[in-house]
């Protein structure tokens, strides 16, 4: 009955500290939105209200083990900037972009490494309408590698149209 007794401790012990050290460690990097301004991109850090626009889904809850942690992320991103900067540029003025962080990757091409980042990419109109898309991004450059889960808008009142007879 001790050894139960103690056994049912440390596994309480075990699962409180990894709980705690969850809470602790768990760092969130601040997202940065970027808006087309009058033909020029600015950046600041996201406000509440453009957070609650888009649905932050956190779909990891660990680090993969093919992830790469060998990259450390700079506080100043330049593919970020350069990425933000190739998408909104054929915007209207007043789009803003955010582009939220899923996980870093390193792809083997020719026996070379190349570090890659799959990002949550939302844009908001002026209009209030939301689009968005999963993209893997080269994190050297910034040029998009590949793109999916692209929004799809559908109208969902089409037009009727009025038919009138001729001829009467």
């Amino acid at each position: 009955m001790k050894n139960l007794l103690k056994l049912t401790s440390l596994v309480v012990f075990i699962v409180g500290v990894y709980f705690l050290s969850q809470v602790i460690f768990k760092t969130e990097v601040p997202l940065t939105t970027y808006k087309k301004q009058d033909n020029h991109i600015t950046s600041y850090q996201s406000t509440p209200e453009e957070l609650a626009k888009i649905n932050q889904n956190k779909s990891l809850k660990r680090s993969p083990a093919s992830s790469n942690n060998q990259i450390t992320k700079p506080k100043h991103r330049i593919w970020e900037v350069n990425l933000s900067s190739e998408l909104l540029k054929f915007q209207e003025n007043n789009t803003k972009v955010i582009i939220q962080d899923l996980e870093t990757l390193t792809l083997m091409e020719k026996g070379k490494p190349r570090f890659a980042q799959k990002v949550m990419i939302t844009y908001l109109f002026p209009n209030n309408h939301q689009s968005g898309a999963t993209a893997l991004v080269d994190l050297e450059n910034g040029k998009i590698i590949r793109v999916w889960n692209r929004t799809k808008h559908e109208d969902l009142n089409p037009k009727t149209s009025n038919l009138n007879p001729t001829n009467l």
